[in-house]
């Protein structure tokens, strides 16, 4: 029963972004998944993201991933995953642009994962 783990959006929500307890919800005929994640209130509970699907929720996330130092990586990564081989080159340039949140969510989660294996715990700036 927890094949959606396994889900890339999940994987990315609770590695990368620090969703908990997410878990499946049959609403209105659709499958939404719901967890808990750290606000200025403490944990609160809300639905999860479509990282993987919805380019607003993956712009956002990007944005998190620049904040903790992982801009570098992420584009490495993301360069891989969209064959933009030569960013001096145009069309590779726009493969970069235009990916789609499904290779940006892949690409975020490789990075983030690849910044956790080669640096010792990181403290972050407003901490």
């Amino acid at each position: 029963m927890e094949h959606y783990k396994d889900l890339l959006h999940i994987r990315f929500a609770e590695r990368v972004m620090g969703w908990m307890e997410i878990e499946p919800s049959r609403e209105s005929g659709a499958l939404k998944f719901y967890g808990s994640v750290h606000t200025g209130k403490g944990p609160q509970r809300f639905e999860v993201p479509d990282y993987s699907n919805d380019l607003n929720a993956m712009w956002a996330a990007e944005q998190y991933l620049h904040r903790i130092g992982r801009t570098r990586a992420y584009l490495k990564a993301l360069a891989e995953i969209t064959g933009a081989t030569d960013l001096a080159d145009v069309e590779d340039l726009f493969k970069l642009i235009s990916a789609s949140p499904a290779e940006r969510c892949e690409a975020g989660l490789k990075a983030y994962e690849a910044g956790e294996a080669n640096e010792p715990e990181r403290v972050h700036e407003d901490e």
